[in-house]
Order: C-alpha cells, then sequence, then structure tokens
C-alpha cells in the first residue's frame, strides 16, 4: 500500500477537500492535479477513497521498478509526441471505470514543474471530461518537490510532508450550459 511506503520514507500526507470526492453521485471523476514530483502519485495513491488510475507519461513504463508498478496497477501511457497521444483502447478503458465510479489522474502539465509556477497545460483532462460526463476536481500538491525534487539523485530523498488540496469541482459544460 502506498500509505505503508510513505510511512517508511517518514513522509505524511496532509489532505483538505477530499469531500468534494466523496459527495460524487456513484460515477468517477478525473483529479487534475499539478505535478512536483515522483512523490505526488504515491501521496494521492494513499488517501484517494476508491480504485485510483493514473494517466503517466509512456517513457516511465520504462523505467525501473516505477514501470512495473505502472503496468502492474494498469495505468494508462501517454505519448506526449503522437498526434493521437491515447490509444483508442485505453479512451475506451477509462471511460469504463469512470463508469464504474473510480478515479482518473492527470496531471495536465505533461510533466513535473519547478517552482510555484505551473507551465501549460494541455487539454486531454477537459476533453475526457466532456466526451465522459464526468465531474473535474481541481487539485494543488505542495510539499513533495522538498523531498524528492525534479533533477534530484534518490540519495537526496529527505522525509516530510506533502499538503493535497482538492481545491474546486465542476463539470465541463458546452456553450448552452449544459453537460457535453
Amino acid at each position: 500500500k502506498a500509505s505503508h511506503a510513505l510511512k517508511v520514507l517518514r513522509i505524511s500526507v496532509k489532505c483538505n477537500g477530499l469531500d468534494l470526492l466523496l459527495n460524487s453521485s456513484g460515477t468517477g471523476s478525473i483529479v487534475v492535479a499539478n505535478h512536483r514530483s515522483w512523490f505526488d502519485s504515491l501521496a494521492l495513491s494513499s488517501i484517494l477513497p476508491v480504485r485510483t488510475y493514473f494517466v503517466a507519461k509512456e517513457a516511465y513504463f520504462t523505467v525501473p521498478i516505477l514501470g512495473l508498478w505502472l503496468k502492474l496497477y494498469k495505468h494508462i501511457p501517454i505519448d506526449y509526441s503522437s498526434r493521437t497521444p491515447l490509444k483508442i483502447s485505453d479512451l475506451k478503458f477509462l471511460r469504463e471505470q469512470l463508469n464504474k465510479g473510480r478515479i482518473i489522474v492527470i496531471y495536465p502539465e505533461g510533466t513535473r514543474s519547478v517552482g510555484p509556477n505551473l507551465i501549460p497545460i494541455k487539454r486531454g483532462a477537459w476533453w475526457l471530461g466532456s466526451q465522459s460526463k464526468t465531474k473535474i476536481i481541481e487539485t494543488y500538491i505542495s510539499g513533495s518537490e522538498a523531498i524528492w525534487p525534479k533533477g534530484a539523485s534518490i540519495f537526496k530523498l529527505k522525509p516530510g510532508s506533502i499538503s493535497i488540496d482538492f481545491t474546486n469541482s465542476y463539470s465541463v459544460l458546452d456553450e448552452e450550459g449544459s453537460i457535453e
């Protein structure tokens, strides 16, 4: 379990706004979050109340240990260099999971960012939300960048605290105000 791994590494996770996910109507949710560290996914996994799938950069699926974990838990690879970054079968799988009440996590920046500002975001999460008529939960993660900063060696890992704030919940609407 993610919570056990974090405990061993002396990393605590604080969470605000989890009720945005718990108050959902039985359908799944798409969590869109900023991305600061490899520990963001572990922290989210430790607190989310239902089975969660992550959409991750395809290159991560070849990284030792991480790649094995991603494949074992059926997370979804995305190829940002392609005109069609997700396979049709993966889109179908994501929709099925959302219909079963599961959570899909997408980091719309497409990579880990450095510093307090977001880098330009990709639109895929909002497209998936409109296509699946699923609620989107905006999420802000902080503290993970101090535990294992982007570009740092794994030997520079530090104990610390990660804060996850679920800040806003909405549906993607069309011009007339109905869910697309």
